[in-house]
């Protein structure tokens, strides 16, 4: 009987645990969204690496010293310009 105890209290401490860094990450959420001045345009980082993009088929298109180098450049261009205009 004192074992099912031990356990019932572990399992509502973790609750508690659990329910509290769920309201302290939502009230840091809420003060970053007030500190942050209402004007301030939304800077997005994109970073590109050639080996994702579409199209890329041979390693050709991805070396600076590969023949078709020039149009991996251009696919890779593309699919920026597709996710900034999204």
């Amino acid at each position: 009987m004192r074992l099912g105890y031990h356990w019932r209290f572990r399992r509502y401490s973790f609750v508690l645990v659990l329910t509290g860094l769920t309201v302290l990450c939502n009230a840091m959420l809420v003060a970053s969204e007030i500190v942050q001045a209402p004007n301030s345009p939304l800077k997005i980082f994109i970073s590109v690496d050639m080996e994702g993009i579409s199209g890329i088929g041979t390693p050709k298109m991805t070396n600076g010293s590969g023949k078709d180098y020039a149009l991996g450049r251009e696919l890779m261009t593309e699919d920026v310009n597709a996710i900034v205009s999204a």
